[in-house]
Order: structure tokens, then sequence, then C-alpha cells
């Protein structure tokens, strides 16, 4: 727990004391230091946060389109996907936590909860995922690959 956080103020408490205006990354920093969170958890939600700022900065930015090519195109989408991947996880932890204090005598629904990175994905990318996932193959062990990590 944080040094300064209420010993027993609620999630929700703490949701409402963040201010309206605050931005995703400080209040993401500020509500998870109130609380025990592993750090692999804290991981996945900085990942998604820097994801939802690719994707929503840079996303769609392939540069001067008569210029694109074919490679740049496909290594750009890799990126994408990545990010859109990172979000995906970071939504579902978060959806869990919604889940459980909505629902608090509820289990949670694992096939949902397992079943979400595909889903998403696959409504994202469609087939073009198959055509992503065909280039990943044929990129020969120790070659470069696109950065994983949005920027």
């Amino acid at each position: 727990m944080h040094q300064n956080a209420d010993p027993v103020a609620t999630f929700e408490d703490l949701i409402a004391a963040l201010p309206a205006d605050k931005m995703l990354g400080p209040a993401l920093h500020q509500l998870t230091g109130h609380m025990s969170c592993p750090t692999e958890t804290v991981e996945v939600l900085r990942r998604a946060r820097k994801a939802r700022n690719f994707i929503a900065h840079e996303g769609a930015d392939v540069g001067d389109i008569s210029a694109a090519r074919a490679k740049h195109l496909l290594e750009h989408a890799g990126r994408l996907r990545s990010a859109v991947s990172d979000l995906a996880a970071g939504d579902n932890i978060i959806s869990q936590w919604g889940f459980h204090f909505e629902e608090p005598s509820c289990s949670l629904p694992r096939d949902l909860i397992d079943a979400y990175p595909a889903v998403i994905d696959k409504w994202v990318f469609g087939h073009f995922g198959n055509l992503l996932d065909e280039v990943a193959a044929s990129v020969p062990t120790g070659a470069a690959k696109p950065a994983q990590e949005p920027s």
C-alpha cells in the first residue's frame, strides 16, 4: 500500500478521488500506488498506456502514402498489432477489476478472459492478421524484426 493511502478506502473511493482532468499515466501511477498490485500487473498496465498513446498518435501514420512500400506498411502494421495486443491485455485487467467490483459474489468469466486477446486481434485485424502471421513466419531467425514495444 502507498504510504499516504487511506487504509479503509475502497477502490471506488480511490477512483473518485482522482481529478477528472488527470491524464492516464499519472492516474494509473497514483491508483496503483494505493493498491497492492503485482509487478507484472503494473507492467502490463504501463505497456497498455504506451500502446494507447502509440495507437492514438502514430497508429495510422505510415508517412507519405505515395512513398510507402509493402515492407514498411507491414512493419508498421506489426507494431500496431503489438500495440493493440498490449492495450487489450491492459483492458482485460481493468475489465476484470470492474467485474469484480460490480459482481463481487460471482466468479470471473475465465473463458472470456482467456479468449479476449484473440477476439480483439481478430476484430481489429481480421484476415489481415493472417498475412501478418505469414510475414512474421517468413522472417529468418536472427534477422531484424520490427520493434515490439510501441514508441
